[in-house]
């Protein structure tokens, strides 16, 4: 009867070989996890019901949403401006709304645990219509704070894919 063996051989270079897949397997990953920690990243945070107290400011007296962009990745991140994405209606011209009120002013540069501020009158703001508020970058990466649910977003995006343009329209 023929018996199954098997031989496992123990070399110099064999145990080289091995302890350099092992090494270089290891050093992949703490260059993985350091790639992936370091990068940059960028939390948008919303202030409702925000009053500014004492004079001399614009906003004296008036209740504001504050929208804020805080660093939390190690990379520092140059932010070039803020908006709020609206959900599609129909016959509604714009589709997002810029906020121009920053402090500090724009381009701004917020490094580790910085944080740059927008701010709007909240008078203005009508919640039920906005999909996700961002801030984008000098590189072009938006950072998104999504506020409206899945469906409203989803619904939104397909009406506005399927709505009849002004020039269709006038053809017909």
């Amino acid at each position: 009867m023929w018996a199954a063996s098997f031989h496992l051989g123990l070399s110099v270079t064999g145990i080289l070989a091995l302890y350099g897949a092992v090494l270089s397997t290891l050093t992949a990953a703490i260059q993985l996890s350091n790639h992936f920690r370091d990068r940059a990243k960028v939390v948008l945070k919303i202030r409702k019901n925000m009053r500014f107290t004492g004079g001399g400011h614009a906003y004296s007296g008036m209740i504001v949403v504050i929208v804020t962009a805080t660093n939390v990745g190690r990379r520092p991140v140059t932010i070039s401006g803020f908006a709020a994405a609206l959900l599609f209606r129909n016959g509604r011209e714009e589709t997002d709304w810029v906020l121009f009120d920053v402090r500090p002013p724009l381009p701004f540069e917020i490094t580790e645990g910085k944080e740059v501020s927008a701010f709007v009158n909240q008078e203005k703001v009508d919640f039920g219509s906005i999909s996700h508020w961002y801030a984008w970058d000098s590189a072009g990466r938006h950072y998104r704070l999504t506020v409206a649910p899945w469906y409203k977003r989803w619904l939104s995006s397909y009406r506005y894919k399927h709505a009849k343009q002004p020039e269709e329209q006038a053809r017909q």
